[in-house]
């Protein structure tokens, strides 16, 4: 039997689109692959349908690109009965053809395949993260409740940011949730209820505490003090991180403790956070969990038991530019990524990149993206279509989330290469399927930030034998890392030094990545980029002496392709250093040379502004 899924609208009479579902006997899989896009699918007979840039009205989405259903059809409805403006606004005269009328269909949408149609959702409903409003009838009295089990379902992005109680929702006549008539979610002036258990947690709570919880109250919308209980965490409850720096801010000034951030990252509960201002105050040093800080480097031990006990490697002397060489990627699509691709593999000839996707819906929707991320770097070109192949799969899980197909399809290649690897474990025991590889990891200098390398680089410096050596085996950073990333990072270095054991290649470590010297295109989101508008905003920059290690992308992009053709024996570190190095001094100078009014002033007193700017919640100065 065949299904058909049908989509009208309420201003046609009748049904404009189909889609057929297949049987489950056919394809039993068939529902489950559609994921959470529903498709529109194919207009039906005497119905036309394109899908309209939501930029300029007048162009035609090309496929894959998102815009607007536009269709016409000889059951179009006449209007709306006594209302000629909105008339006007939705019945659109076709510029198309001559004196034929168009209908907005108010649905944002995606052209996939060639002619089906997925609906994205109505188009005047379409948020930003941070903008969703829950509206709760039955459950008014459970809100906690129901936000911990949106907060186990939906993405952080699309976790509600104001709850609002309600007796019941307005309803259209037709028994539809009626939109326009829902209060207006004045965060400023809704708070959320506290039940009889949260007053009861609240008196169990000690002056500490409270003062704790009344202050993240006063910095996110519509959260009651009385409704956090002693293992909520900051980070959740905060629409965003920086809300849980203002408190890192405001504690001082209120409980005259200096919480350092790494504390409140290992003590990000009220209760945890609360015994660590009590510490402080009485004259003690706040903790951080031993264990925590520890861990990644127990699991490491366990980690070198499940590595293969030998691996092969392929001969770097034997590849050559006539018999080319096939590169398995992942990170493509990402900033240094795009630059592998094109200036580096793409740039050489007779070699084939082959890009790891993950999270998309299907390989055309995979290489749409890698497509449209060059194309956002300015590196795209239309010759290289037919050169990139895409592979889709999720690093979380065994063999990269590659199905069977694939894993065997790639692992086949003669001289593949991996210069940005992830899943390390899995990753190199690729480099044991089919014939020999070699092996490229891109690291980060996150795996250097503990005491002991502070220290060393320090004297290093200072005796002029430059700072942490290639040769470093790094064991000081076996305890001290903070944060998660840093973690994982040493975790995966030791793994691939010890996979040394017949594995070729090179572990590169960048530091601070600049934009391309050709055509200056950055990553917006990078540590310098965001230190730049930061000043901006602020309407100031520090003064800084110390010395930046940043190198231009293009320039990264070659020293790691470079050392993947041409590593020595064994896994080596490879440090990509610039010569000479700028001062930060120097690199903020640029703002004021390019005509940005951001004079330098003393760092302390930058400092003491930039905490005074964000416990005030600005995001411009005055």
């Amino acid at each position: 039997m065949l299904h058909h899924q049908h989509a009208g609208h309420y201003r046609d009479k009748s049904a404009v689109s189909y889609f057929e579902i297949p049987s489950a006997t056919k394809d039993p899989d068939a529902l489950d692959s559609l994921g959470d896009t529903i498709p529109a699918g194919w207009g039906m007979q005497d119905v036309q349908i394109l899908v309209i840039s939501r930029e300029d009205n007048t162009k035609i989405c090309p496929v894959g690109e998102q815009g607007e259903i536009y269709f016409r059809a000889a059951g179009l409805a006449e209007g709306y009965l006594g209302d000629p403006q909105k008339t006007a606004e939705k019945f659109i005269d076709n510029w198309l053809v001559d004196n034929a009328k168009w209908v907005e269909a108010d649905k944002a949408n995606d052209k996939g395949e060639p002619w089906r149609i997925y609906y994205k959702g109505p188009r005047d409903r379409l948020y930003r993260a941070g903008d969703f409003v829950a509206y709760l009838k039955r459950f008014w009295r459970m809100q906690a409740e129901v936000r911990d089990h949106l907060k186990s379902r939906l993405s952080t992005h699309l976790v509600p940011s104001i709850y609002i109680m309600l007796q019941k929702l307005p309803l259209s006549p037709n028994g539809k949730v009626d939109f326009p008539n829902l209060p207006f979610p004045d965060a400023t002036a809704r708070t959320e209820d506290a039940s009889g258990e949260d007053l009861k947690n609240w008196e169990a709570l000690s002056q500490t505490e409270r003062t704790l919880a009344t202050q993240w109250s006063t910095l996110i919308p519509g959260l009651n003090a009385k409704t956090i209980r002693p293992k909520s965490n900051v980070f959740d409850c905060s629409e965003h991180s920086l809300l849980a720096h203002q408190l890192l801010l405001n504690i001082p000034k209120s409980l005259g403790a200096n919480i350092t951030t790494g504390v409140l990252y290992a003590n990000s509960s009220l209760r945890g956070l609360g015994s660590q201002v009590d510490r402080l105050r009485s004259g003690q040093a706040a903790t951080v969990d031993k264990a925590v800080d520890t861990a990644y480097a127990e699991s490491f031990e366990e980690l070198i038991k499940t590595l293969d006990d030998k691996y092969q490697s392929a001969d770097p002397d034997a590849l050559s530019p006539s018999s080319g060489a096939t590169f398995f990627l992942t990170g493509a699509t990402g900033f240094l990524g795009a630059y592998y691709l094109v200036k580096e593999i793409l740039g050489r000839k007779n070699t084939k990149p082959i890009a790891y996707i993950r999270g998309a819906k299907g390989l055309y929707f995979a290489k749409d993206r890698l497509t449209r991320s060059l194309n956002g770097y300015s590196l795209w070109q239309d010759s290289w279509a037919e050169r990139i192949e895409c592979v889709l799969g999720d690093l979380s899980k065994p063999r990269l989330g590659l199905d069977d197909a694939s894993w065997r399809h790639i692992a086949q290649y003669g001289q593949m290469m991996r210069p940005d690897v992830l899943s390390t474990i899995d990753a190199m025991k690729f480099c044991n399927e089919g014939k020999p590889k070699l092996f490229s990891f891109v690291l980060s200098t996150s795996t250097l930030d503990t005491d002991y390398y502070f220290k060393l680089s320090h004297e290093q410096t200072a005796t002029g034998r430059g700072a942490v050596l290639q040769a470093d085996d790094m064991q000081g950073s076996r305890v001290g890392l903070d944060t998660g990333y840093g973690q994982t990072k040493w975790v995966s270095e030791q793994l691939v030094r010890e996979a040394g054991r017949g594995l070729r290649g090179a572990v590169v470590r960048p530091g601070y990545i600049l934009g391309s010297r050709e055509n200056g295109v950055s990553n917006t989101d990078d540590f310098l980029t965001r230190l730049c508008k930061g000043c901006f905003q602020l309407g100031a920059r520090p003064l800084i002496i110390i010395s930046v290690n940043a190198v231009p992308v293009d320039h990264v992009a070659r020293v790691v392709i470079a050392s993947a053709l041409n590593p020595l024996p064994g896994v080596n570190m490879v440090h990509v250093t610039a010569h000479p190095r700028l001062r930060m001094k120097e690199f903020l100078s640029a703002l004021e040379y390019y005509g940005y009014k951001v004079p330098e002033v003393d760092h302390e007193e930058w400092k003491t502004q930039l905490e005074e700017f964000v416990s005030a919640g600005s995001t411009e100065k005055d």
